[in-house]
């Protein structure tokens, strides 16, 4: 194999579950085919890629993002925390401070409710642009913008939890 195909086989295999959309609509992800497949391109990849260097080691990296400004995030927990004595998710309601004790600072998150790149984004965040969250209803509230803001998360969040005893239908193994 020449080296541009190798690098266009690596990228496929990379991007494996994007390029698997739809492509073939009668195979899906738990198809035995496509297991084979997969498992058939991860061992071909691993003779074609070798790492450049051993896992564990320092490597030096240059990157580019965008800064937040810390100090508003520990205003707000501490805030909160003279108000109420929790450290309460504002969208599923688990308070880490009666879990964890002090280590609760540490574990809940600031979510910024109006990103960076957002038209509405003033250069500045205020602490009422912030939602204490847990990881797993940080990690939701990126998943879709219309989840964003802490009132529809929480209105999402709650729909789904437990409903007489049992799981919502949304959340039900399939």
């Amino acid at each position: 194999m020449d080296e541009f195909s190798s690098k266009v086989f690596v990228h496929v295999l990379e991007n494996f579950d994007f390029y698997n959309q739809g492509d073939l609509p009668h195979l899906t992800v738990q198809s035995d085919q496509v297991a084979a497949l997969h498992f058939k391109f991860l061992k071909a990849w691993e003779s074609l890629v070798a790492p450049e260097y051993a896992e564990g080691s320092l490597q030096m990296t240059k990157h580019r993002r965008r800064e937040r400004a810390n100090g508003v995030s520990k205003l707000l927990k501490s805030e909160r925390f003279f108000q109420t004595k929790k450290l309460e998710c504002e969208a599923c309601g688990v308070d880490f401070y009666a879990l964890y004790g002090t280590q609760g600072f540490r574990v809940i998150e600031c979510h910024h409710q109006i990103p960076l790149a957002h038209a509405n984004h003033k250069g500045k965040t205020n602490v009422e642009d912030l939602a204490l969250l847990c990881a797993n209803c940080h990690r939701l509230a990126h998943t879709s913008e219309s989840l964003h803001l802490t009132e529809a998360l929480r209105q999402y969040v709650q729909g789904r939890q437990v409903n007489n005893g049992r799981l919502s239908a949304a959340l039900e193994p399939r």
